[in-house]
């Protein structure tokens, strides 16, 4: 069983040692679970690196090297937001759950944003409007048809010798029923890859699915902007619903993990209040790019480069999520248990060859 315990060491214990080392790095804004009484021995870092130093004695050789007091020196270097780990980087509580209500607003903005593109004409110069409104409007004249010199007839109309600023409906040509199929289809991805990212969540690490499913969503935004037709459009859409179950589904359980009781609650509606704010932008900012950007100068429909635009914003945090070593507090605590087993077989270890 010794040898067992010590071949267990030599193959994970510097893997286990990191993740030890990485719930004493955390530096947590407003989550202190266990705060130290004066005049009492500290509870902290201190005693995890003694967990894994273990006492100093003629064998020390046979243990470790990147343990002890040396720690942080040889693996992480802390700062105000985050720590530097050989793994990778842990964030702060506060770091993370701002970049989480970042990605959040960004993912209702997606949401609200294709309702806002979705008409046959973003600048529709039929509606009725007055003489001056439409002199001043993109794309519309003021056409007057007379017969024999009299008036009969003073419409706003389609400035022909401009390109109309078109929605999806119109550059793809498809009628309603079809536009609310668009509006609604990322909801198939979203829905089937919800409990899916969920189970995997506790098999994978949590980030890196976190942002593979993100970097999927930018993909599907560029996917989206190019888009030939309403199939493709409709591809693009569910590909963007499973990039965002990839988020959804783990996003508020860290939050819940991390924020103290104090907070949580605040915590998390400045979370949630992302969802009405991002749709209620991803409107405003699909009209205007829709309605304010001339295709003629383009070369393409302004609602592509609304697209464009949101994949952009949302890649750096994608691949940030690549980087990121953060864990729930019971993996943590589980492998600081395994430490301390692999710690046990080490001791017993150095016991057998001292006594020999």
């Amino acid at each position: 069983m010794r040898e067992f315990e010590l071949e267990m060491l030599q193959e994970e214990g510097p893997h286990l040692i990191d993740s030890h080392i990485g719930l004493n790095m955390s530096i947590q804004s407003f989550s202190d679970d266990e705060d130290e009484v004066p005049g009492e021995p500290a509870t902290g870092s201190n005693h995890a690196r003694e967990g894994v130093s273990g006492s100093g004695d003629a064998n020390s050789e046979h243990r470790p090297s990147a343990v002890g007091a040396d720690i942080d020196k040889e693996w992480a270097v802390e700062t105000g937001c985050c720590s530097m780990e050989r793994g990778g980087l842990r964030l702060s509580s506060w770091v993370l759950v701002s970049i989480f209500i970042y990605i959040n607003l960004l993912n209702y903005v997606d949401r609200g944003l294709v309702n806002g593109m979705l008409p046959k004409y973003c600048v529709n110069c039929l509606t009725k409007m007055d003489k001056n409104s439409c002199a001043t409007t993109a794309s519309c004249e003021w056409r007057v048809n007379a017969t024999a010199g009299a008036t009969v007839n003073a419409t706003c109309a389609f400035n022909t010798s401009v390109v109309p600023r078109l929605g999806i409906g119109g550059s793809l040509n498809i009628k309603e029923t079809a536009q609310g199929v668009i509006a609604g289809s990322f909801m198939g991805g979203y829905c089937v890859f919800s409990p899916i990212f969920a189970y995997l969540s506790t098999v994978y690490k949590p980030f890196t699915l976190m942002g593979l499913g993100l970097t999927a969503w930018c993909v599907a935004c560029a996917l989206a902007s190019v888009a030939p037709s309403f199939g493709a459009l409709i591809v693009a859409r569910v590909v963007s619903g499973i990039g965002e179950a990839s988020f959804q589904c783990i996003a508020p359980c860290f939050i819940d993990d991390s924020a103290h009781p104090s907070v949580k609650g605040k915590v998390l509606a400045a979370f949630f209040m992302a969802n009405p704010i991002g749709q209620a932008i991803g409107y405003g900012y699909g009209g205007y790019m829709c309605s304010a950007l001339d295709p003629m100068a383009l070369g393409f429909a302004g609602w592509r480069a609304a697209f464009a635009l949101e994949g952009v914003a949302m890649l750096p945090v994608a691949l940030l999520c690549f980087f990121v070593t953060n864990r729930l507090k019971a993996e943590e605590e589980a492998a600081a248990a395994k430490v301390q087993q692999v710690r046990a077989a080490r001791e017993s270890q150095d016991d057998d060859v001292r006594h020999g």
